[in-house]
Order: C-alpha cells, then sequence, then structure tokens
C-alpha cells in the first residue's frame, strides 16, 4: 500500500476546515442534532491519550527495528528515520490532532458556541487520518529498515548542501568530524566481511550514484574552482583515494571479483568525470591517486591479480581522458604511477602473463594520450616547427602546460618499454603479446609523423630501434615454446631486430623518419667506457666527448656509442631495413 503525502496534506488543510464550517452551519440550525457539550469532554482526553499512546508505541517501535539494522552495519545510519519526510508529516499530523482535541476540550469548558460542533467533529476527521497515515507510515517504515532500502534511504535525505556543509567542516577539524559518505562507506566494508555481497553491492552502487550526481551538482556550482570553498581536497579526496581503494581491496580479499570491478571502474568513472573541472583536474588525479593505493595494496587470489590489470587499465584511460584537455599534472600523476609502481608489479606477480591484456591496453591509452596532447599542442603552434628540444623548454620559463603533459607522457612511455624490455632480457619472453606491442609503438611514429611533428616522430624512431639495438646485443636467456611436436626450447638470441616495423614506418611516412633516426644515432664517435670520458683538443683546453644516453632504462645499458658493439650492430640492422625491394 502507497500513500501520496502530497494528497493527504491537500485533504487535511482543505478538508478539516470544512468539515468545521459544515458542521458549525449545521449545529447552529439544528442544535439538537449536532450540538456538544460538556459531556463530550472525556471522549477528547480519551483521544488525546490514544493518540500519544499509538505514536509512541508505533514510533518506538519502527525507530528501534531500524537502529537494530542500523548498528549491524553503520550506527551512524540508525536516525534516518526521523528525518524522512513521511516522519515529520506523521508526527505533525499526530501533534496537531492531539493539539485540535486540547483546544476543544478547554473551549468546552468555558463556553458553548456552532463552532465547537464543527471543530469537534473535525478532531474526530483528523483522528481517522491520523490512525490511516500511522498505519502507512508503519508500513513504510518497516519497508526501508530492509539493509538495502536503509542505504537508498540515505542518498536520499543527504542533500548536496548537506554534504557540502559536512565536507567544509571535515575539512576544518579532521578529527572532530568524519566525511559524510564514511558511514554508507562503513555498511559496505561491513557487509562484505559478513559476507552479505547482495547488501555490500546494493550499497556500492547508491555510493557511486550518488557521488557522481555530486560532483555533476559541485561542477555546475564552480566550488572545485572556487579558492574561497575551503575542501576542495576533501570533498572527493576520500572517497575515491581511501574509500573505494579499500572496498575493492576488502572485495580482492574476499575474492568477490563484482564488487572489486564495480569498485575499481567506479573510480575510473568519476576519474573521468572529473576531466577538466577545477585547476588541474583535481578529481581525476584523486582517483589516479586511489588506483595507486590499490595497485600497491592488491592482494594475490586464486585467480592472480585481477585488481592489478583493472587498474592498470584504469590508469591508461584516465591519462587518455585527461589527454584531451591541458591537464599537466594529470599526466604527470600518471607517469609516476608508472615509475613508482609498474616495475614493481611486474615483479611481485609470479606469473607476469596475468598483465597480458592489461599491459597492453595500457600502452594504447599512454599512445593515445600522445596524439591527443599532440593535437591540442597543434592548436596554437604550428607542429612543424616543434621538437624534442621544445619539450625541455629554454631553461628560463616553464614550457606551456600542453607541452609538460607531452613531456610526461612520452616519459611514461619510455617507462612502460624499460620495464617490459628488461623483463624481457631477464625471462626471454615479452609480458605483452610481443606482435601487438611492437605494432603499437610502429603506429605511434606514424601518428606523430601523421600530425608534421616530424622532429618528435625522429625521436621516437630512434627509441624504438634503441629497443631493437638492445634485444639484439642482449644475452636472452633460452625459453620452452610449445610447437606442434610439443615443447621445444628456443634460442632468443636469434631474435626479430625490429625489421618489419621499421620498414613500415618508411613506407608509411613521407619524411625519411627511419632513416633520419639512423642517421642520428650513427652520428655519434664510439667511445671507451673504461676511460675518462675527455680528450684533449689543444695543450690547454679539454672537451667532453658526446654520449649518447638511452632513453629506457635497462640494467648495463647506459651509454649507445659506448657499447662494444656500436655501430656496427646498428649499421647491420639499418642495411636490413632501408634495403631496396
Amino acid at each position: 500500500m502507497s500513500l501520496d503525502w502530497k494528497n493527504l496534506s491537500s485533504l487535511i488543510i482543505w478538508g478539516v476546515p470544512a468539515v468545521t464550517f459544515v458542521t458549525g452551519i449545521l449545529a447552529a440550525v439544528v442544535p439538537s442534532l449536532f450540538a456538544v457539550d460538556q459531556s463530550v469532554q472525556g471522549l477528547l482526553q480519551t483521544l488525546v491519550t490514544a493518540q500519544a499512546s499509538i505514536l509512541a508505541i508505533v514510533v518506538s517501535v519502527t525507530l528501534l527495528a531500524t537502529q537494530l539494522v542500523a548498528t549491524n552495519y553503520a550506527p551512524r545510519m540508525s536516525t534516518l528515520l526521523l528525518r524522512t519526510d513521511q516522519f515529520r508529516q506523521t508526527f505533525g499530523l499526530f501533534i496537531g490532532s492531539i493539539s485540535l482535541d486540547l483546544l476543544v476540550y478547554l473551549a468546552l469548558g468555558q463556553a458553548q458556541h456552532p463552532v465547537l460542533s464543527g471543530l469537534f467533529y473535525s478532531t474526530l476527521v483528523l483522528f481517522l487520518l491520523a490512525l490511516y497515515s500511522i498505519y502507512v507510515f508503519s508500513i513504510k517504515m518497516v519497508a526501508q529498515s530492509i539493509p538495502e532500502r536503509l542505504v537508498g534511504l540515505f542518498t536520499q535525505i543527504i542533500s548536496v548542501d548537506e554534504y557540502i556543509d559536512d565536507v567544509e567542516a571535515y575539512a576544518e577539524t579532521l578529527e572532530a568530524n568524519t566525511h559524510p559518505l564514511q558511514p554508507l562507506f562503513r555498511y559496505t566494508m561491513t557487509a562484505l566481511s559478513k559476507g552479505e555481497y547482495s547488501a555490500a553491492a546494493s550499497a556500492l552502487e547508491h555510493y557511486l550514484t550518488y557521488t557522481a550526481d555530486t560532483l555533476a551538482e559541485v561542477e555546475e556550482r564552480g566550488l572545485l574552482a572556487d579558492q574561497d570553498f575551503g575542501a576542495s581536497e576533501e570533498v572527493f579526496g576520500p572517497v575515491l583515494e581511501d574509500h573505494l581503494h579499500l572496498i575493492a581491496q576488502h572485495a580482492a580479499e574476499n575474492d568477490e571479483s563484482q564488487i572489486r570491478n564495480t569498485a575499481i571502474q567506479g573510480q575510473v568513472e568519476i576519474g573521468t568525470q572529473g576531466v577538466g573541472i577545477g585547476p588541474q583536474s583535481r578529481v581525476t588525479n584523486q582517483a589516479l591517486r586511489g588506483l595507486k593505493n590499490t595497485i600497491r595494496d592488491g592482494p594475490y587470489t586464486d585467480r592472480g591479480y585481477p585488481s592489478l590489470n583493472q587498474c592498470w587499465k584504469g590508469v591508461g584511460e584516465l591519462a587518455k581522458a585527461a589527454s584531451k584537455v591541458e591537464s599537466s599534472r594529470t599526466m604527470l600523476t600518471a607517469r609516476g604511477i608508472v615509475r613508482q609502481r609498474l616495475r614493481h608489479s611486474v615483479r611481485t606477480v609470479e606469473e607476469p602473463g596475468w598483465m597480458s591484456d592489461s599491459s597492453r591496453v595500457l600502452f594504447d591509452h599512454l599512445c593515445e594520450a600522445h596524439t591527443n596532447t599532440l593535437d591540442l599542442i597543434g592548436e596554437s603552434q604550428l607542429l612543424e616547427q616543434f621538437g624534442p628540444d621544445d619539450l625541455q623548454g629554454d631553461g628560463r620559463q616553464t614550457p606551456p602546460d600542453a607541452v609538460e603533459q607531452l613531456r610526461y607522457c612520452q616519459q611514461a612511455l619510455f617507462e612502460y618499454t624499460s620495464v617490459f624490455l628488461e623483463y624481457r632480457i631477464q625471462n626471454g619472453r615479452w609480458i605483452p603479446t610481443e606482435g601487438n606491442y611492437k605494432r603499437a609503438w610502429q603506429n605511434l611514429v606514424i601518428d606523430t609523423a601523421d600530425t608534421s611533428a616530424t622532429g618528435l616522430a625522429v625521436d621516437l624512431c630512434e627509441v624504438l630501434i634503441q629497443m631493437a639495438f638492445i634485444e639484439n646485443t642482449a644475452k636472452l636467456p633460452s625459453v620452452d615454446r610449445p610447437t606442434a611436436r610439443g615443447i621445444d626450447p628456443v634460442d632468443l638470441n636469434e631474435v626479430n631486430h625490429w625489421v618489419r616495423e621499421l620498414q613500415r614506418i618508411e613506407e608509411k611516412t613521407d619524411s625519411d623518419v627511419v632513416s633520419q633516426a639512423f642517421a642520428n644515432l650513427l652520428s655519434y664517435e664510439p667511445v671507451d667506457p673504461s676511460r675518462n670520458h675527455f680528450i684533449k683538443t689543444g695543450e690547454e683546453e679539454p672537451e667532453r666527448q658526446e654520449l649518447y644516453q638511452f632513453d629506457v632504462s635497462v640494467d648495463d645499458y647506459y651509454e649507445l656509442n659506448t657499447r662494444d658493439e656500436y655501430p656496427d650492430a646498428l649499421r647491420q640492422l639499418r642495411d636490413e631495413v632501408l634495403r631496396p625491394a
């Protein structure tokens, strides 16, 4: 059964005065039928007592039932029913009815008047309406005391204004206040601990929906861009960096994949929604830091490291989304996560093959972020005149935000490559599928050349050639590979030199990107690594020999032209790549 509280309010506002008026007129015309006297005072006294008792019993029982449910999950939710419109309206109806009874009771002791007859019969009507309202109220409140309904009630009652006020209080005194979503967070964690996954999933869904709606309202009000708003960091920071991270971790520990996936994907979706909101996309940065926390603490389960896989995909997705606006700080955060956590993840995972898909998706997203950022730079300057030196600035002033963003994106790509190339050298195999990875690097160079940023394309091609050089000259361990005849050991020192990818770049670009990259690498003089890198050019003037630093960071590979294989291995690779068809 349902009750339209708006219609009930209208009935009280118009119906009760109408009964009073009609009955009063009839009592004046036919006194013998509708007149009342002091004899009805006993009835009014009984009505007052009955209504007060009903109100006390029903409200106490319903609140007790709710409190018992809330105490098992989140005690702070135990008073939610007191704040609902149904409770306020029902309570107000009873108080109004009791007040009217007392008014008529006292008036009858002083005088007789037709209006008192109308008021008396109005008290009876109001009493019946109060009984009906308490009946429906009880049904609704019992339904709300179900754990899943209690969660929905929480998100309905806490308005955006109240949320913001509570966040500001929390920001001012962290020790004395809690974040407004703390009760819902505790509810979800407790439900997970109890193994009540449906309740936890429902709570998490309400949590994410409420957060997304609140973020939309905060964006509309421009709060995150308002310098006078003192809770910019706290308004969503605990949600993204702590709450969702801990829910994802706890779900992973309980091997509850659906809730884990929802929590991590929720971080990504809210972070994506926050792109461009406020200075430097603060919300997106907080979402990235939350993913970093989950990557750091992601536990091993019987299904491997699923939280790592999903988080690394999420890092790439947020980097790609943020690259569509100027947000160098976001890209700096993404680069920092790759630099600080990727190598550790690879070394921690017992079987890194678990990361094959996520690592591929991460690299693809970083490549897309690189292309998006180049497009941003192209809106303000000619890319034909933009090269690697522009990424570093002139040393006197900070480069434009989009330029810094591109530099951080490239650093993330190089760090990624260093981690997986190092694993290749140490273990004899690539974690991402070799063909897809090499093709992704090939496409990165081609896409960069297509934007007319030839200088950057040449620089990226040099990095690709460095990878081919390192892979070719490293002593790779043999590995077992399945063949049609079974398992055969493979000598990985007979490696592919990335020839096909480099040849395709040469075919797809019109500016001799590959030829220029080889020319740049071979323009350095070989240097004896055992000697001091100074030579005498005159009697007194020393000159430092120029060293070519590898962009990728792999143990024992620091300067290219100090390698014993330089330049012969490079020339051999160049001749094979540029051989006439």
